[in-house]
């Protein structure tokens, strides 16, 4: 996967995030439990992998570690707006 795919799926994923919660703005230690949500998700995805005989989604992989990024890319986006992330 080229970067611009990689890029394009975040920003995908980030307006799903707006349809479905509206812009948020939330304390940095919120945006840490989000994320650390999302990290432990992949996590499990991970686990999942790692035995033999475990089913194994290669989608689930990308799928979370998407939304990492995107949740990422919302914090960034809430860092760039004045006194918001205060």
């Amino acid at each position: 996967m080229d970067d611009a795919r990689f890029f394009a799926l975040i920003n995908e994923e980030r307006q799903r995030q707006d349809e479905k919660y509206g812009k948020r703005h939330h304390p940095l230690v919120v945006w840490l439990t989000i994320l650390t949500e999302e990290v432990g998700e992949l996590a499990r995805e991970i686990l999942a992998c790692s035995f033999p005989g475990a089913k194994c989604s290669l989608n689930a992989l990308e799928k979370e570690a998407i939304q990492i990024a995107a949740v990422a890319k919302a914090l960034w986006e809430q860092l760039q707006e004045p006194k918001k992330w205060i």
